[in-house]
């Protein structure tokens, strides 16, 4: 079972996608604090969404 914080990350992969601003993204899944949805994206996906955008996006 994936724990909030998996859900709201990989939606917010969904959304880097899109080349959205993690700002932008972070607020669209449920995050105050862009900081906070940076350091999970980064836990769970092993790399920060800007990263993460400019490699694979």
């Amino acid at each position: 079972m994936e724990s909030i914080m998996e859900e709201k990350v990989f939606l917010g992969n969904n959304i880097t996608v899109i080349k959205k601003d993690v700002d932008c993204i972070a607020g669209k899944v449920g995050y105050n604090n862009p900081s906070k949805f940076a350091a999970a994206f980064k836990e769970i996906m092993g790399m920060p969404p800007a990263k993460y955008q400019k490699n694979y996006v």
